[in-house]
């Protein structure tokens, strides 16, 4: 069984909502740790850029030398093909949340994240290229008219 568990939102206030009730269920902060793409936190993620860590991501990533791509991954024990996931979410401005505890606490954290709902749309503060991301993905290629020469993108 994982001994980390990893969510990434597209809204910071989601995500604080989340290490929120993680704290007030029980959790410490040595076993919650945060990812902030767009940040300037003196520490880089290659295709992200700076990056702002606490808790147990923040020592992972000053432990990384030069690989925080694999130190993400040995931390969170996921392929570190998983990263590009989690890499454009935070290029985009996402959060990423992740828990760092042993069995049935995770589970705990797990049920607790899961439940972390979406702001309403009048309170998201998401950032608005995971809005230009949504209207790009929410259409069909193959039931959009082609106009013009499409050889050139």
């Amino acid at each position: 069984m994982p001994k980390s568990l990893v969510k990434l939102f597209q809204d910071p206030l989601a995500a604080e909502k989340a290490s929120h009730e993680l704290k007030a269920h029980g959790f410490k902060d040595e076993e919650i740790g945060t990812l902030r793409g767009g940040q300037d936190g003196g520490l880089s993620l290659p295709g992200v850029g700076s990056v702002k860590a606490q808790g147990p991501v923040a020592a992972a990533l000053a432990d990384a030398g030069g690989e925080p791509g694999l130190a993400l991954a040995k931390l969170w024990g996921l392929p570190q093909e998983a990263l590009a996931y989690y890499e454009v979410g935070l290029s985009l401005g996402g959060v990423v949340v992740s828990v760092h505890a042993p069995g049935k606490r995770l589970e705990k954290a797990r049920t607790i994240l899961r439940s972390i709902e979406h702001p309403s749309p009048g309170e998201q503060q998401r950032n608005p290229g995971f809005l230009k991301a949504g209207r790009m993905s929410g259409t069909n290629p193959i039931d959009a008219q082609m106009t013009g020469d499409f050889r050139r993108y």
